[in-house]
């Protein structure tokens, strides 16, 4: 058996972006993707303290 595979996930804290974060670790879960995830995350800081709660939240999200 051959290694999985490492994918990056960009992950904005939009509703978009965490249904696709969901969905991957759904069928990793399942054994359907075998890969490991690793999550990015890029705050452009041009919203002010929204950029910053995105960001917070896709911390926390990426944790679990």
């Amino acid at each position: 058996m051959h290694e999985a595979a490492t994918v990056v996930i960009g992950v904005s804290g939009g509703a978009d972006s965490v249904s696709l974060l969901d969905a991957l670790v759904r069928l990793n879960a399942r054994g359907k993707l075998p890969m490991r995830f690793c999550v990015a995350h890029l705050n452009h800081q041009l919203r002010g303290e929204e950029s910053d709660a995105d960001e917070a939240f896709v911390i926390q999200l990426a944790s679990q």
